[in-house]
């Protein structure tokens, strides 16, 4: 949890994502650490440009699993790896850019650090909304606010202990913080996305719990008639 300016004042806000510091500094002490790929996966979203997001320049990878497609993202980079595209694939361990301290507002370089977030994304027409909300700048269905970041420590804590296991796996271990109730006319794109998230009946136009951890990652929805076991 941090604060974030709200208006005149502060409030309280998750982190969603972990900060890593730099281990190497040329003279000028800029950081020197190459940033890399942590799994197989596909390019989703290069931004290369550090003056339109706070992530700055960043890289958004999407990875296959059971779960649906997870992504991966590496902020406030130096410098995106010239022959990075959208849609193009990786390897794990492929270079990704540069370490750094670009981002829309200013980063001291003695705090440069990659900003790495691994989660799921929320909704596939966020870019048609926020396009109607004539809002900027548009990095499509790529911008922070489509994203729901799982705790970064806690699947890579879980991964090294079950190498074999998915991500779909480590969010069944990951214990809800609360509940809502939501009234929707229709199953919200997330769980037509990511339908093993659903449990029970299908949704029939009935209030959904939706159970969520911690930062608000939506962890499973079921209809509000339906009681958990």
């Amino acid at each position: 949890v941090r604060t974030a300016n709200n208006g005149s004042g502060l409030m309280s806000s998750f982190h969603e994502g972990i900060d890593i510091a730099a281990t190497a500094r040329d003279r000028q002490g800029r950081p020197t650490d190459e940033v890399r790929a942590v799994a197989d996966g596909m390019v989703g979203y290069v931004n290369r440009v550090a003056g339109k997001s706070n992530y700055g320049k960043y890289v958004v990878l999407l990875h296959a699993d059971p779960v649906g497609d997870v992504y991966t993202l590496y902020a406030h980079l130096a410098e995106v790896s010239r022959s990075l595209r959208a849609g193009q694939k990786v390897s794990a361990g492929d270079e990704i850019g540069l370490m750094g301290n670009t981002a829309s507002s200013a980063i001291p370089m003695a705090r440069a650090h990659l900003h790495f977030e691994i989660g799921l994304v929320n909704n596939q027409r966020f870019a048609q909304w926020y396009r109607a909300q004539k809002l900027k700048p548009d990095h499509g269905n790529f911008h922070g606010r489509n994203f729901f970041g799982a705790n970064p420590l806690g699947f890579l804590s879980f991964h090294d202990s079950n190498p074999d296991a998915d991500f779909r796996s480590y969010l069944r271990t990951v214990p809800p913080a609360f509940e809502v109730v939501v009234a929707a006319r229709r199953l919200p794109d997330y769980f037509h996305r990511y339908p093993s998230l659903w449990s029970g009946p299908e949704f029939d136009g009935s209030p959904m719990v939706v159970a969520c951890s911690e930062n608000g990652l939506p962890l499973n929805g079921r209809r509000a008639s339906v009681v958990q076991a």
